[in-house]
């Protein structure tokens, strides 16, 4: 697990008991990931983002991608992911289930493309759905790259979430990841990584007042009048 502002990686066993600490040359890590032909290399990401001046100064590899052989390996799972009425939906081998994608009834503009990916403007309500977590377990809905969280709360007994996250209204134009973790009663972890688009929201409104002004410019200039008076019988 990567610790933002803790500038290290933890290691934890099934016990939930800290295993091993791993130092990062920056404060802000943010997720590792097995890669590598054989699993072998650990993978660490870092931020810069919301450092100052002094703060960058003092640490230049902020915002790095690292890679260590922890002397372990991942494993290779399959996930099953694809668009189901307008949703996306992952499956994981552990029978646990992610579904995001615009609330049903809402206004949102959010959706999913046909590549797969979540598209979605700032101020866009995104729905938030799981199934198969256990009951007790602890969830969060995190934006990445600068860590944003959207969303939080605790799994009932049924082992379904449902929630509603709203994009920031500052959220940044481009590519993000969404990450929907789960930290189980024994410290187990289940975590699912999206990534989405965010749009530049346009204002129809001001289009609109834009494309009418335009119009009346262009009629004037054309020598038409815009109304005509009724004349009045003799």
């Amino acid at each position: 697990v990567g610790l933002w502002e803790g500038g290290s990686v933890h290691r934890y066993g099934p016990d939930g008991r800290l295993d091993r600490i791993v130092p990062v040359p920056a404060t802000q890590a943010t997720k590792c990931a097995f890669g590598g032909s054989d699993l072998s290399d650990l993978y660490i990401t870092t931020a810069w983002m919301g450092l100052d001046k002094a703060a960058r100064a003092g640490q230049p590899q902020a915002g790095g991608l690292f890679r260590l052989r922890p002397g372990v390996r991942g494993k290779r799972v399959k996930v099953d992911m694809k668009t189901v009425n307008g949703q996306l939906v992952v499956r994981l081998p552990n029978n646990v289930t992610v579904q995001v994608g615009a609330p049903k009834g809402s206004t949102s503009s959010a959706s999913v493309n046909s590549d797969g990916v979540l598209v979605a403007q700032t101020r866009d309500e995104v729905a938030i759905g799981a199934k198969g977590f256990e009951a007790g377990t602890t969830y969060t809905v995190t934006m990445f790259s600068t860590p944003v969280e959207l969303g939080r709360g605790n799994v009932p007994k049924s082992g379904a979430v449902a929630d509603v996250v709203t994009i920031p209204n500052k959220a940044e134009s481009g590519e993000h990841t969404l990450v929907i973790e789960g930290v189980g009663p024994n410290a187990e972890v289940v975590a699912v990584s999206i990534g989405f688009k965010v749009l530049e929201r346009t204002n129809n409104t001001w289009a609109a007042v834009v494309a009418i002004v335009l119009a009346i410019g262009l009629a004037l200039l054309s020598g038409r009048p815009i109304l005509r008076r009724r004349r009045r019988a003799a």
